[in-house]
């Protein structure tokens, strides 16, 4: 039984590595998904990846549609723009059930007192702001609808100091504050916000095949569609650490 049929999500960031796992885990369990990016080149190679051709085994085991899937060219970094796709997406579909934050990138290169200015404004910005405008846009609407979710995913790095990274550190500590703060506001509400603490991830941009102990993409999406359906409704306000896959024998 396909756990999300009919309820639509947005996963902003899902045309990442990380975000293709998602994608394809809610497309997998019956859901509409829309996937906004500024690059078009991105949104048609995450839609040859996770949408196969109607009629293929991989298609009918998973029950990924590409009718399910849009793929929309705008900027969620900016607000106007962000607003624009949410009141299209409610005006066309109707309530989004759903959000799932998959934003930012990994900085790393020099010491904070030889960060460029640049640098420093380039990671607050695609790291801190753009998932903050993301969510002013999207968190009231999903207030009142029953079993809506918001799942943010984070780094390792909120939780302890990389050194030569700590523009990319003090964003992903700030997003987990304002993860935090979106879940003490969202109480009362039939919104549950929840935080994923991602160590590495193994991806289609991965070079070589990684450690044995990361989590692959997929594994982190089926997390994701978990946490959004019927079944993860007692989970609300968590901080989730999926930094590592368990080692033999360990639960």
């Amino acid at each position: 039984m396909n756990t999300l049929e009919g309820k639509s999500f947005v996963v902003a960031g899902g045309a990442g590595g990380v975000g293709e796992g998602i994608v394809r885990a809610l497309l997998g369990e019956g859901a509409r998904v829309v996937v906004p990016s500024r690059e078009r080149a991105r949104l048609e190679a995450l839609r040859a990846l996770v949408a196969p051709h109607a009629g293929s085994t991989a298609h009918a085991a998973k029950g990924a549609s590409a009718e399910r899937l849009e793929l929309v060219e705008t900027d969620v970094g900016d607000a106007a723009e962000c607003e624009r796709l949410r009141d299209e997406q409610i005006r066309r579909h109707g309530p989004i059930h759903g959000v799932v934050s998959a934003i930012g990138g990994w900085w790393q290169g020099a010491r904070l007192g030889h960060v460029p200015v640049d640098a420093w404004d380039r990671v607050l910005r695609n790291n801190l702001r753009t998932p903050w405008i993301v969510a002013r846009t999207f968190v009231d609407a999903l207030h009142a609808i029953p079993g809506a979710s918001y799942t943010i995913l984070n780094g390792s790095a909120a939780l302890e100091p990389v050194i030569d990274a700590g523009p990319a550190s003090i964003a992903s500590a700030g997003l987990l504050m304002m993860s935090r703060a979106l879940a003490s506001e969202a109480k009362g509400t039939h919104l549950r916000v929840n935080t994923l603490v991602l160590g590495p991830v193994r991806t289609r941009n991965t070079r070589g095949p990684g450690m044995p102990e990361w989590l692959g993409a997929d594994e982190v999406g089926a997390y994701v569609a978990h946490l959004a359906s019927d079944a993860g409704r007692m989970v609300s306000g968590a901080v989730v650490n999926l930094l590592e896959r368990p080692a033999p024998g360990q639960p």
